[in-house]
């Protein structure tokens, strides 16, 4: 995360949406988390985390979102991520509680340096080819009823 944060100002991005990661059920991931294989980030890692993040990109950037939900039914782990208001309150609390700002650690210096990419497309692409195809959920909208307009 924090290579992607410097690679931002390099890179002239003008937004960003940051998205925890969550396991969902009914795929791999959701089955690792439950087995006990895997452990999420908590809460507390996640703003440290964040935080740092925001430091690292230029003070200009628009951060769109700082995390991501599922369904409730479907999500297993965090449940921490469905309580997102108050998820961006301790952000901006611990942010003023470190004196830390969007921007506070970004290098303008860093733009006249090469982004070393992690992996190129095609090594991203085979990573993924050789795990298979994973499962999707597919959620279905209500049925239209003459009480919701349909």
């Amino acid at each position: 995360m924090m290579h992607t944060a410097r690679s931002i100002g390099v890179l002239g991005v003008d937004a960003v949406k940051l998205h925890n990661l969550y396991a969902v059920r009914g795929t791999p991931l959701g089955d690792q988390v439950l087995a006990g294989e895997l452990r999420l980030m908590d809460r507390a890692e996640y703003i440290r985390t964040l935080i740092d993040f925001l430091r690292l990109i230029p003070p200009g950037v628009i951060v769109e979102r700082v995390s991501g939900d599922a369904p409730p039914d479907y999500l297993i782990e965090p449940r921490w991520c469905l309580e997102k208001a108050s998820l961006r309150r301790d952000v901006e609390a611990e942010m003023v509680r470190a004196d830390a700002f969007q921007g506070d650690r970004y290098d303008p210096a860093w733009i006249d340096q090469p982004v070393t990419p992690l992996a190129t497309p095609d090594e991203i692409s085979a990573r993924i080819g050789s795990r298979g195809r994973l499962p999707v959920i597919k959620l279905q909208a209500a049925q239209d009823t003459p009480s919701n307009g349909g």
